[in-house]
């Protein structure tokens, strides 16, 4: 190809394919398979938090914003990291409910999407953050930080999602309760 039609991408997400995969998985009892596989019910909210275990992704914060949503509330961590046991500490301390799915490449995200009520994104700061992107290609709404780069993008505030304050907990409790009761109520 020759120079000039070369572009720099760094930020790219398949939208269709991971849009297809929700479909799929939508029209069959995939949803209901993701969510037995991780061990919840058609009733809990299941939160996804999907990144490195790292003090920038703070995992620990996804832990305790879910933790106050009570114990209809899970939260599927997907990833791995030097937080792994804290969060896993921190998550016994304050009797979350948490299942660990590990890392999960991009085959394998759409199952996790489909087990998902709603993503969570806690970092102090992203360049973009790609798992919004996907989330959102996949019809499943955000709770980001301001630090996420992709937030003033992508982020409708109330229909695609939330956009909150990093380390605010209590914001980021408080806009999952609302997703939870917006999906209770019926809306997609």
């Amino acid at each position: 190809i020759p120079e000039p039609l070369i572009a720099r991408s760094p930020h790219c997400v398949d939208n269709d394919r991971f849009a297809a995969e929700a479909a799929r998985l939508r029209a069959g009892d995939g949803r209901t398979l993701a969510r037995q596989a991780i061990g919840v019910t058609a009733r809990d909210f299941v939160v996804l938090f999907a990144g490195k275990f790292t003090e920038r992704k703070r995992p620990l914060d996804a832990v305790r914003a879910v933790a106050r949503l009570g114990g209809s509330a899970v939260l599927m961590m997907a990833g791995d990291g030097p937080l792994r046991d804290a969060a896993s500490a921190e998550a016994k301390r304050l009797r979350a409910r948490v299942t660990c799915a590990g890392f999960l490449n991009q085959t394998e995200l759409p199952s996790a999407f489909a087990a998902a009520d709603c993503v969570l994104v806690p970092s102090a700061w992203e360049s973009w953050g790609l798992i919004v992107n996907e989330a959102l290609a996949s019809g499943v709404p955000c709770v980001v930080t301001r630090g996420v780069a992709s937030a003033p993008d992508l982020i409708i505030e109330g229909e695609t999602g939330h956009a909150v304050e990093a380390g605010d907990i209590d914001a980021m409790a408080a806009r999952l309760a609302s997703i939870r009761e917006r999906r209770a109520a019926g809306a997609d």
